[in-house]
């Protein structure tokens, strides 16, 4: 069976991949379910490569469009719609 995440359907720009990416990466396998995970802007600011003062206000726009755009996985009876963010601050 294909994994679901690989083949869901999304489109991001390069910034909210970025951002998924690095969030991603800080689940870790021992996590229990609906782990809250606070990052650092500074640390989010360095991997996206953000250097000048903007970066609180790019954040907040692309944080804000990426929980406007759920997750689409194919499932036998329709589409499952998840998102990829519960919230952002």
């Amino acid at each position: 069976q294909a994994n679901k995440l690989v083949t869901a359907r999304y489109k991001f720009s390069i910034i909210q991949t970025k951002i998924i990416h690095f969030l991603i990466s800080q689940v870790r396998q021992e996590d229990e379910d609906f782990t809250t995970y606070r990052l650092k802007v500074k640390d989010l600011a360095e991997v996206l490569g953000i250097t000048d003062g903007s970066i609180y206000r790019k954040i907040k726009e692309e944080t804000y469009d990426i929980l406007k755009k759920p997750l689409v996985m194919s499932e036998p009876y329709g589409d499952l719609e998840i998102g990829w963010l519960a919230k952002a601050k």
